[in-house]
């Protein structure tokens, strides 16, 4: 009788054996998605920081036209922000600096950055500020405007800055202890 009941719990335990073997058991990986932000709403979000809370790595963000007053905070890395027109989907810092990264591979575009900060020290001075945190970012086909300093990268690296046009600065771009980063400009 002890025979039978091992051999009923050996044959038991070889066709679970099998049975899990045949299921192939994946993890599902989310899609990325893409968030939009519109100030007069009708989208996900009516403020960017708040698509930026909401978003995973590799999702999107899209910004329609309008005047955002607010400073933004990106602490998620793959994240791709981009403004509708350069021209008329405007970020504006009230004298603080406008954007803040401090993550990997994060893409900004498409947006005028205006009224950053004014102070000489580039941590709080600038528009669009990436931290040391901050690598292989794209800031590209942005229009800077009206803080001491345009865009600044703070001992960040592999950073590719293109594309942009900087107007009532101090400086346009601002490189602190930074050896890797590609910045490309455009003469007029």
């Amino acid at each position: 009788m002890e025979t039978k009941a091992t051999s009923g719990i050996m044959l038991s335990l070889l066709l679970i054996s099998t049975l899990t073997l045949a299921f192939n058991i994946q993890a599902v990986k989310a899609e990325p998605k893409t968030w939009t932000v519109d100030d007069d709403g009708g989208a996900n979000f009516t403020r960017i920081q708040d698509a930026i809370y909401a978003a995973s790595p590799r999702d999107a963000i899209y910004v329609y036209n309008g005047i955002y007053h607010e400073i933004l905070y990106v602490h998620k890395d793959y994240l791709t922000i981009v403004g509708e027109n350069k021209s008329s989907t405007i970020i504006d810092g009230g004298g603080e600096v406008v954007i803040n990264i401090f993550s990997d591979k994060v893409v900004v575009s498409g947006f005028t950055v205006r009224n950053g900060g004014q102070s000489w020290l580039p941590q709080v001075g600038s528009a669009i500020l990436l931290l040391e945190s901050a690598q292989s970012c794209t800031i590209t086909d942005n229009i800077v405007s009206n803080s001491r300093y345009g865009i600044t990268s703070f001992s960040s690296g592999s950073n590719i800055i293109s594309g942009n046009t900087i107007s009532d600065t101090n400086l346009g771009i601002e490189v602190w202890g930074e050896p890797t980063m590609s910045l490309v400009a455009t003469p007029y």
